[in-house]
């Protein structure tokens, strides 16, 4: 939505979802700490961020989507 028209950003219904998704991000951290306190299982605790090779791993992988994704756009304009 965004990607077609940068005015469109400013469209109620894309603001909305910018703010569901800043206010979710927080709120799975937490979800995911309540869980693990109380011996629930929980689907990414939060410990396993703390690994080195974890967090590197997800770190590339976010990288290479975002590379990716500007390739995808910059060929589908050329």
């Amino acid at each position: 939505m965004i990607a077609a028209n940068g005015a469109s950003i400013r469209h109620p219904a894309n603001i909305v979802l910018l703010c569901v998704a800043g206010i979710t991000a927080p709120a799975f951290v937490y979800w995911m700490d309540y869980q693990k306190k109380h011996s629930k299982p929980a689907l990414i605790p939060n410990d396993l961020w703390r690994k080195d090779a974890f967090s590197a791993i997800c770190v590339m992988v976010f990288i290479a989507w975002g590379v990716l994704n500007t390739l995808e756009y910059s060929f589908s304009l050329q």
